[in-house]
């Protein structure tokens, strides 16, 4: 061993092997890369930064060589300067919102920057800017500007901290051990806000109309800052649906304004006011995200529809029943876009404030008030309330019973909590608890035959009351982690025909589950019962799902979906067609999902009779879907949840339209090639012809 050399410029034979000098290619290589950039290669693993690393070129990261950027204080700022920075600052803060980290996005602007390291006695006595004096735009417009966006930050990443909100799915919570003010109170920067505008106010006897009309300019985003601050604070109801509302009509004002007035010096201020290579000397960094950064017109656009889901968010106070509240919920999570992620943890904090819902209920309270909205005036669920009955039956029943209800109460308020998460939380979480309601539902079926032996009169009233509420439950939720799988794309087009067969399936026992629940507790005299809507929805949710299984079979048979043929059970129950299904496997409540089952649901057919079924379950569905709008309305009276719903109920509609026309034309000309798009409804696709 000892007669071989080893090093980096030597060539060594052992066994076959070499060891050669690569040192100058690697070098060459590395060379050729931009500044500031790690290896600049569209599939980036693991192995290959380590490698790059071990390369060790001053071109490998960013931190290397860094030449920080003066910044000049000495000179006021112009009020064009003025306009513009502050459109950049916003920018930033609304790239950090969409998720760039605040290395690349707030922390480029040195103003900026210089705040957040600044000693909290200079905030205080207003000297961070020290340089000018105190009359100087610097002072008197950006550092309040300045420090009231930091503050705006800084109450949104306490979501994050707090775990109401998640930084891998939304954004980058890190702020790189740089302050974000978290000891300096809201209501100081509030204040330094209004005080600037009244400075602003006071002296415009003194400028010129072209100044006048630079200081109504930067008046305006004072204003939608100060706005900002005070939704984000979440003071009252009032005040945030207020401040959604101002907030709203005056972006398009600011568009034009950037337009007009920032946008020709953006340039010029970035040159001199930021330094997008500042990660370099943060203590905590990584390699550079590739985030595009959003135009001007971007960030209005966002927060337009961060005023609009406010807005929406804000009517929350006004549902004064808790079935229009989980209904709320519900459509909340189904809406076209994900919701600004504040909005979102607000809708969470608003509703379950502590161990409160809606601020008014217990859980135990808000379940019972959910099951009298349930199951109507008709069944009388007094009882649950009264200590006299708990008095009246055995101990163990009574703690057996009070449990129970507690540990639905808890579970229908953890499906109000998911109903606010990331989308793919959502589902997570969704699966997560299913299996909980499966130990409710068979719980309540123990403590139900332990009520009909002790208190037969008022078993033989309310019957199987808890356990056909916890399935009613289980089913929603189901449904929920199928078509959020679907829209997610989870579901292969291959799979499509067996995900509408177990939809339909599904949907069949929840229509079967209602229409029993109807019929054992004689409510059949009242027309508008929230029941009797639930009957209808589901009838015609099977008319829908069916025509999309007939449909599905159709573009099958025409090779517009590729389908994997499964020769026996034992090799469907191993397949990864099963992958989305799992969790409903284990379910005591339904029976399991097996390939023949599937196979009978969708059966190979003739086109004609294809096309022909389709047709009559999307023109069934479109109909119906109408009155079960009209239903709702009459039922759930408030009109944000009856919105929500029938905006659902529309996308609905397109879709079954879309198919209709689309299957009158293929039938009529066989040669026609269909597409699959999703125009109309993200939770399912439509078809169309190819132009």
């Amino acid at each position: 061993m000892e007669n071989y050399q080893t090093g980096p410029s030597d060539i060594v034979n052992k066994l076959s092997s070499q060891y050669i000098d690569c040192t100058e290619e690697y070098k060459n290589a590395v060379s050729t890369l931009y500044k500031e950039e790690l290896v600049q290669y569209s599939e980036f693993t693991l192995l290959d930064s380590i490698s790059a690393f071990e390369i060790m070129d001053e071109k490998m990261d960013s931190g290397l060589n860094y030449m920080s950027k003066d910044l000049d204080l000495s000179k006021d700022l112009s009020a064009l300067e003025v306009i513009a920075t502050m459109d950049g600052i916003l920018r930033d803060e609304c790239d950090w919102h969409k998720g760039t980290p605040m290395s690349e996005s707030l922390f480029t602007n040195l103003l900026l920057l210089k705040v957040c390291r600044a000693p909290l006695k200079s905030l205080r006595e207003h000297s961070c800017f020290s340089d000018c004096p105190d009359t100087a735009l610097l002072n008197s417009v950006i550092f309040p500007y300045i420090v009231a966006t930091i503050k705006c930050c800084d109450l949104v990443r306490r979501e994050y901290l707090s775990g109401k909100l998640y930084d891998e799915e939304d954004t980058s919570a890190s702020s790189y051990q740089i302050s974000l003010l978290e000891t300096f109170p809201a209501e100081e920067a509030d204040k330094l806000l209004v005080n600037s505008i009244a400075c602003l106010d006071g002296s415009l006897q003194k400028y010129t109309e072209e100044t006048r009309t630079y200081a109504d300019h930067i008046r305006l985003r004072l204003n939608i800052r100060l706005l900002l601050l005070r939704v984000y604070q979440r003071l009252e109801f009032d005040i945030m649906e207020h401040g959604f509302s101002d907030i709203y009509p005056l972006l398009k004002e600011l568009l034009q304004s950037h337009e007009e007035y920032a946008a020709s010096i953006m340039d010029t201020v970035y040159e001199k006011y930021w330094d997008f290579s500042i990660q370099a000397q943060l203590p905590a960094t990584a390699p550079p995200r590739r985030i595009p950064r959003l135009s001007f017109s971007e960030v209005v656009l966002f927060l337009e529809e961060f005023c609009s889901d406010g807005m929406l968010l804000s009517k929350v106070r006004f549902i004064d029943t808790p079935i229009s509240l989980f209904h709320y919920f519900l459509e909340f999570s189904k809406l076209d876009r994900l919701p600004e992620a504040y909005i979102r943890s607000s809708l969470q904090s608003i509703v379950m404030n502590g161990d409160l819902v809606c601020e008014r209920d217990t859980p135990q309270s808000f379940f019972i008030k959910l099951l009298f909205n349930f199951y109507g005036n008709s069944l009388n669920l007094n009882f649950l309330s009264s200590s006299a009955f708990y008095s009246s039956i055995t101990l163990p029943l009574a703690q057996s019973l009070q449990d129970t209800v507690l540990r639905l109460a808890n579970s229908v308020i953890d499906i109000l909590r998911l109903c606010s998460h990331n989308p793919c939380r959502q589902r997570r979480n969704a699966i997560n608890i299913l299996t909980d309601f499966d130990f409710r539902h068979y719980d309540s079926l123990l403590v139900e035959k332990q009520l009909s032996i002790e208190a037969p009169d008022v078993a033989s009233r309310v019957g199987s009351f808890l356990s056909s509420f916890a399935l009613h439950l289980q089913l929603s939720l189901m449904e929920f982690i199928l078509v959020s799988g679907f829209e997610q794309e989870l579901f292969l087009l291959s799979q499509a025909d067996i995900y509408f067969s177990y939809l339909r399936d599904l949907y069949v026992s929840h229509y079967r589950l209602v229409k029993t629940l109807r019929s054992t507790f004689n409510l059949y005299d009242s027309a508008s019962s929230y029941l009797s809507f639930l009957e209808h929805e589901y009838s015609t949710l099977i008319s829908f799902a069916e025509g999309y299984l007939k449909m599905t079979c159709l573009l099958i048979t025409i090779n517009a979906i590729p389908k994997k043929t499964l020769r026996n059970e034992d090799e469907f129950q191993k397949s990864q067609f099963l992958t989305h299904f799992r969790p409903f496997l284990q379910l005591r409540s339904l029976p399991p999902l097996s390939l023949s089952v599937l196979k009978e649901n969708s059966k190979p057919c003739v086109e004609d009779v294809l096309i022909k079924e389709a047709k009559e379950h999307f023109n069934a569905a479109k109909k119906n879907f109408l009155l079960v709008a009209k239903q709702f309305s009459s039922v759930l009276k408030d009109e944000s949840v009856v919105d929500l719903y029938n905006n659902r109920l529309k996308k609905h509609i397109s879709c079954c339209i879309a198919n209709v026309l689309t299957l009158d034309l293929y039938s009529q000309n066989r040669d026609l090639k269909i597409i699959i798009e999703h125009k109309y409804d993200p939770g399912m696709y439509n078809i169309s012809i190819k132009k």
